[in-house]
């Protein structure tokens, strides 16, 4: 009982927190809703209502957090960012409850009441303030080595004088949505990318973001480890064949191998490599083509997931014990790609091979594949590896 009252006290300690601004809220980013009709208080709170109904507690959480740093009097927000987090605990405890009986069922009093005062100890919080400032710097330095995948401001492909709805080709409100959907990709919350990705997809069946959206989705079911959904929805983008198609078989091929089916995987993974041209969109406006590429996220260029491709067939083989053909794709991207930075990993991952692979061990081979890292690829991630690798097998077998 005195740990689930500690639990409670953390849970309303962080949601103040998160209200009064000491922690910013990850969800969603303010300026990147635009008013189209519909304020950002608005918008916040639509979309946190959505989270709580399906029971994405963490989500709905940041956005009535947000609400209210808007507007502090909004009743509405405030009574729901209560009850999100008076679940959340609940759920902490080890208790489940749906937040909605009836998906359309009215909330039974006015929301009158005053947010509860709180005496909370500083050093209770001190914990749960580094934690998130150490979350928040983690996620910062990710998203900077993936400018790519960095959120950016999406401008509506205009023609010339007055624009009719044929030459904007996309409305603000799906622009807007496509913007909350990558940005909560982009901060980790995958469940909520996913749901709103699959509800645009409904809402716009023939958006020319459709592929985009194929393409996020996927990786957000991936990454959530929802793989039969990532696969269903790969196969969707594969057989658009469009730009995105070779990413759609390569997403197929990890959706497989992560979920434990290595020889699908494997088969997958070769068709990714020897997947031919796709097609792009044929008769496509100049300013809509400018408009695609530049709206993240982007096709994997094609060495780039050749490379990819043969490296995972690889790793697929050796987890398999399949040493030998294992070793055959590793060294695919070697002969073919030496100049390329994976090739530095296809050596240590040949290296890998030889040095722990029972049947087919040789350390000699390892500590050769391991120098080459070293002596051919100095500036690569793998180098500092490979040298202690190459130097416990000279000290310990072949000296």
């Amino acid at each position: 009982m005195i740990i689930w009252h500690k639990n409670r006290l953390c849970l309303l300690g962080l949601g103040l927190l998160l209200l009064y601004g000491c922690i910013p809220a990850q969800g969603v980013d303010t300026q990147e809703i635009k008013d189209t009709g519909t304020s950002v208080e608005e918008k916040c709170l639509e979309k946190g209502l959505a989270y709580y109904k399906n029971g994405n507690l963490d989500s709905a959480i940041l956005l009535f957090a947000e609400c209210l740093k808007l507007n502090p009097n909004n009743q509405q927000a405030r009574k729901l960012f209560e009850e999100a987090l008076k679940m959340k605990g609940g759920e902490e405890k080890g208790i489940k409850k749906n937040p909605f009986e009836e998906e359309t069922q009215p909330l039974k009093q006015p929301f009158t009441e005053k947010p509860p005062s709180m005496n909370i100890k500083a050093d209770t919080l001190a914990p749960l303030i580094a934690k998130q400032k150490s979350s928040l710097e983690k996620t910062k330095k990710e998203l900077s080595s993936h400018p790519k995948e960095g959120l950016k401001e999406i401008e509506l492909p205009i023609g010339n004088g007055t624009p009719t709805e044929q030459e904007k080709v996309i409305n603000e409100k799906e622009a807007m949505d496509f913007n909350f959907a990558r940005d909560m990709y982009n901060k980790g919350l995958f469940d909520a990318a996913a749901a709103e990705l699959k509800t645009m997809l409904d809402k716009y069946p023939n958006s020319i973001l459709k592929e985009k959206m194929l393409y996020l989705l996927t990786n957000s079911l991936i990454k959530a480890k929802k793989y039969p959904e990532a696969m269903d929805t790969a196969k969707r983008l594969v057989d658009i064949n469009g730009e995105f198609a070779n990413d759609g078989v390569f997403l197929l091929a990890q959706a497989y191998e992560e979920s434990g089916n290595l020889k699908q995987a494997q088969v997958e993974y070769l068709k990714s490599a020897s997947y031919g041209n796709t097609n792009g969109m044929t008769n496509v406006p100049k300013n809509v083509r400018k408009f695609l590429d530049e709206t993240p996220p982007y096709p994997t260029p094609g060495n780039e997931l050749i490379i990819k491709s043969h490296l995972s067939a690889g790793n697929a083989y050796k987890n398999d014990g399949e040493y030998e053909r294992s070793l055959s794709e590793y060294y695919r991207v070697i002969t073919n790609y030496p100049k390329a930075g994976a090739a530095a990993e296809a050596y240590f991952r040949i290296g890998e091979v030889y040095q722990n692979a029972y049947r087919i061990r040789d350390f000699q081979k390892a500590y050769d594949a391991y120098q080459k890292i070293v002596k051919q690829y100095p500036l690569s991630p793998w180098a500092k590896k490979s040298k202690k690798q190459a130097d416990y097998l000279w000290k310990n077998y072949l000296r």
